[in-house]
Order: structure tokens, then sequence, then C-alpha cells
């Protein structure tokens, strides 16, 4: 079962790298939403049920998949015969959650047409270098721990 966890991760991060965010249209959706309701106001803003639908399933999509991943790592651990890789990622992931989930949004300043332009080409990116580099460190990890695995 470990094993099959393992191939999991690996395909999903090496898809992730190959691709980018994977996330890329719910992106564009939420980011044209906040410029909508800039624009309108928040007393006139009505948000698009499309989009809340979209975050809606993100949620519930990521959550599990994010919990399943700090399993994994627990688990690794037992796996891992120097830990601290394992250990490094682990603390990672559970400090990147707490962060994500405690970090107030700063609202974004769409004022103008030049600021709102820059936004919407911000929002157009794939890739991101913090991104790139946290799918090599999995994948080089997930490589490392199949490889663990074979020799043990």
């Amino acid at each position: 079962m470990f094993t099959f966890f393992t191939i999991l991760f690996l395909v999903f991060s090496i898809v992730a790298l190959i691709k980018g965010d994977i996330f890329q249209s719910v992106k564009i959706t939420m980011g044209e939403d906040e410029i909508k309701r800039q624009q309108l106001g928040t007393d006139n803003y009505v948000p698009d049920k499309k989009m809340i639908g979209s975050l809606l399933t993100i949620f519930l999509v990521m959550l599990p998949f994010a919990i399943a991943k700090m399993i994994y790592l627990c688990v690794a651990l037992s796996y891992d015969p120097f830990t601290y890789p394992t250990l490094a990622l682990l603390v990672y992931l559970i400090t990147s959650l707490i962060i994500g989930f405690t970090k107030k949004k700063t609202k974004i300043d769409l004022s103008t047409d030049k600021k709102i332009e820059d936004y919407r080409k911000s929002l157009n990116k794939k890739r991101t270098v913090k991104g790139v580099l946290i799918s090599i460190v999995y994948i080089v990890h997930l490589a490392y721990m199949l490889v663990a695995m074979a020799f043990m």
C-alpha cells in the first residue's frame, strides 16, 4: 500500500511539474471575480455561483490530499533510513498548511487599468519558482523513498 501511494504522489508531482498550476482556470476565475468585485463595489457585488462551486471542489479535493500526504510522510518516517529528509518535508507541509489557513488575505489595489492589467498577467502565470522547486524536491524525495523501499 505504501508503494502505491509513493507512485501516486510521484505521478502527481511529475504532472504538477510538467503542467504547472493544476487549478489555473479557477485561479483566473477568482482573479476576474476580484476585479469585478472591486469595480462594482462591495454593496453591488454578487459572487458567481460557478466560482463558489469551483472553490468548494478545490477545498474538497485538496484538503484530503494534504491530509493523505501528511499521513504518507508520517508513515514514511518508518521506511526512511535517514529520517531527516522525510521529517523536513513533513515540517514544511505542516508549516505551509498552518500559514495558508492563518494568513490574512491582503486586499489587492486594482484602482487603475495598469494595475488591473498587471494583476491579470500575474494570474496567467502557470509556474512559480517556488512551485517548481517544491515539485522537484517532492519528486526527488519520492524517488528516494522508492529506492529505499527496494533495498529494505
